[in-house]
């Protein structure tokens, strides 16, 4: 992953959702995918501290995708 010319690799967890076959004759593969990162490690590091004293952006950041894939002939 690439945020702000910070490259690092990360961990991502994929489920296959399923697979079909559309109405075009083609099979079609659904799969989801989660991760997270901390922010501060891409240099990511800006934030403020609200009224109550805690900080408005979190270290954390969670990565979810869900991908459609289309099988080639």
């Amino acid at each position: 992953l690439t945020i702000k010319d910070v490259t690092k690799e990360i961990e991502i967890t994929s489920y296959l959702e399923g697979v079909i076959k559309d109405p075009y004759g083609k099979t079609r593969a659904g799969i989801t995918v989660e991760g997270e990162i901390k922010r501060e490690d891409f240099g990511l590091t800006w934030n403020m501290v609200i009224e109550a004293g805690k900080v408005m952006v979190g270290s954390k950041i969670k990565i979810n995708g869900h991908v459609e894939m289309i099988m080639q002939e």
